[in-house]
């Protein structure tokens, strides 16, 4: 299956385009201090880059639970890609990439960036089926990785995953809070408003230059993820949670009363979740 893929990356319109196929990580650059991630683990790269590159590594992470996704050995990939060369290219362009070990890590090396715009991290199943995960792409700004010398690595990056289950439960409430479109059918922008100290908040509203419909999440899913008492959720929840089908690109924007948060260019297109998080000033 050939998925066409389109990512608004900082300010640039990047074309992708996929066979089968946010950010919040920490704030270090340098190694790993923290001892959960295994820099040993995971480390076949895919490519001939060598050691002269650097290395990401990190969790992969359920974007609804926040628990750390643990595959069956060998399923799901993890592949580090270079947006600005895939849209030079007309397809993607994998610069790395390794497996989603049993215990949730992940590692990537000889990763060779030739710009510093930023990169995604892609999950997806490693045969391309997209039976087990969504392709669930996750952005690195530039600033976490261009100081790095060959054989740098940096570490505790969380890899976003859409499990192909929770695509279905949420494309059922999606549809029954009277949405036009599904995730599996459309793709989405699925995102968290956030705090400054990342805690959900509640009280927000996200808009973009296209959207026609912004779904916000709940904990309270008798009557589905995004809808209260039969009505329509018009603003996040103490989740912060929001889903927008589709997601076309443009500019995004959180307007909440009390806090202020600064736009963001971004965009997916079917066949690929795209993960946002806003952070308050």
């Amino acid at each position: 299956m050939t998925n066409s893929i389109r990512i608004i990356l900082c300010t640039a319109a990047l074309t992708l385009s996929l066979s089968g196929c946010g950010d919040s990580g920490s704030e270090s650059t340098g190694s790993d201090t923290s001892g959960e991630t295994d820099p040993s683990a995971g480390s076949d790269s895919g490519t001939s880059a060598g050691p002269m590159g650097f290395a990401l590594g990190g969790l992969a992470v359920d974007l609804f639970t926040g628990d750390p996704y643990m595959p069956a050995e060998g399923a799901v990939c993890v592949s580090i890609v270079d947006p600005v060369q895939s849209n030079m290219n007309g397809e993607i362009a994998i610069l790395a990439s390794s497996t989603v070990e049993t215990d949730g890590k992940w590692f990537v090396d000889g990763i060779m960036a030739p710009q510093e715009l930023g990169l995604i991290v892609l999950v997806h199943d490693c045969d391309n089926s997209g039976t087990l995960v969504l392709p669930s792409g996750s952005g690195v700004g530039g600033d976490r990785y261009k100081d790095l010398g060959p054989g740098g690595m940096f570490m505790g990056f969380n890899a976003w995953v859409l499990t192909a289950e929770k695509v279905t439960v949420t494309d059922d409430s999606l549809l029954m809070a009277g949405a036009s479109g599904t995730i599996a059918a459309d793709g989405a922008v699925i995102g968290y408003v956030l705090d400054a100290n990342m805690q959900p908040v509640p009280g927000a509203t996200v808009s973009c230059d296209s959207c026609s419909e912004v779904f916000y999440g709940d904990d309270m899913h008798d009557d589905g993820i995004f809808s209260s008492m039969g009505n329509v959720n018009a603003e996040t929840s103490p989740t912060g949670l929001f889903v927008i089908p589709s997601g076309p690109i443009g500019e995004y924007s959180v307007s909440h009363p009390s806090l202020n948060y600064d736009p963001l260019m971004l965009g997916t297109f079917p066949g690929m979740s795209l993960t946002v998080l806003f952070f308050a000033k």
